[in-house]
Parts: structure tokens; sequence; C-alpha cells
């Protein structure tokens, strides 16, 4: 069962975000991932090397990106300069550099790490709530709560817990987008 959506967004150190890029095309992220753009200034920004952080491989998050950006959600990614695990440490890589790109989920953007919105065709969708839940933001996703069967006892307690009102209010303090 689907508990709450959420979008798996190229995110940028503010110094990026603030120079000037604030959106790319999913080709422009997939040359920068394959290391055919290196340097912020091909793509409007600051004259500075791209520092590209990649995820684990195994991480879900780089399944969804990878599957839109390179279209393959194993694909590999030689313009990587740094692989981490969680979206925790990704975040604070982003943070203390001023050249980062990574992909994070929604929830994990804050003041010092931008979400870049994605140019589909000319038209710039911005990684918001609205267009997260809508479908229109390019690389969104369903997080799932997955039982043997059908739930019964505490654990349909526990699910019908997740998708009340209570639960879905947790959703959203957390940063993501409620399916209620």
């Amino acid at each position: 069962r689907t508990l709450a959506l959420d979008a798996v967004v190229p995110a940028v150190s503010s110094e990026v975000y603030d120079a000037g890029v604030k959106h790319l095309t999913l080709a422009q992220i997939g040359q920068i991932y394959k290391g055919e753009i290196d340097n912020w200034k091909e793509v409007g920004g600051p004259d500075r090397e791209i520092l590209v952080i990649d995820k684990e491989k195994a991480r879900g998050t780089r399944h969804v990106f990878m599957a839109l950006v390179l279209g393959d959600k194993e694909a590999e990614a030689p313009g990587a300069d740094l692989v981490l695990g969680s979206n925790n440490e990704e975040q604070t890589a982003i943070v203390q550099s001023n050249a980062a790109i990574g992909m994070l989920s929604h929830a994990w953007l804050n003041a010092g790490v931008k979400g870049l919105a994605i140019d589909v065709n000319g038209n710039v969708i911005q990684p918001t709530r609205e267009n997260i839940e809508n479908g229109t933001f390019p690389i969104t996703r369903g997080l799932f709560v997955i039982t043997r069967g059908e739930p019964v006892g505490v654990t349909k307690l526990f699910v019908d817990y997740l998708l009340g009102a209570e639960g879905q209010t947790i959703v959203e303090a957390s940063g993501y987008v409620s399916v209620r």
C-alpha cells in the first residue's frame, strides 16, 4: 500500500542555485553523471568544477533517479566524484560544498540544499508538493508499507494508523506528501 508520495530531486548547494542554476534538463543531468559536463558554466552557472555525488547502487533513491536520467536503474555514473549511502550523508556533503550536485528525497531539501526544477521540452517543472502529488514532477515515487498478504490483527491496526489522519500528519511533518 502506498503510504506517501515523494520525489527524487536533483539537489545542488545553495551557492550553485544562487549563482543561477535553478533548472536542468534530464539530458543535462545525465551528461553531468556521465562526466560529459563537468563545469557549472556549461549550464549557466559559475565557473566551478562540478562535484558529482552518486548514491550506493543498492539505494532505492538511486534506482528511481538513474532509471529516468540514464535509462537504467543500475547505470554507471563515471562522472561521480563521491559515492555516499544515506540521504543524511549526501545532504551534509552538498551543504559543505559550493559546487555539488546529488540526488535527494524531496524531504531532505533545505536552505543549504536546493532542489532543481526539471526542464521537460521547455516546460520547467518545480519540485513542489503540488507537482509531486499530481505527478507532473518527472521523478516521483510512492513510498510503501508492505505486508505478507492482507494485514490482520496488530499489523492491520498499524497500517490503518499509518494511512489514517494521525499517520498522514506525520508523513507531512516528515517532508513527504500525504496520500489522503
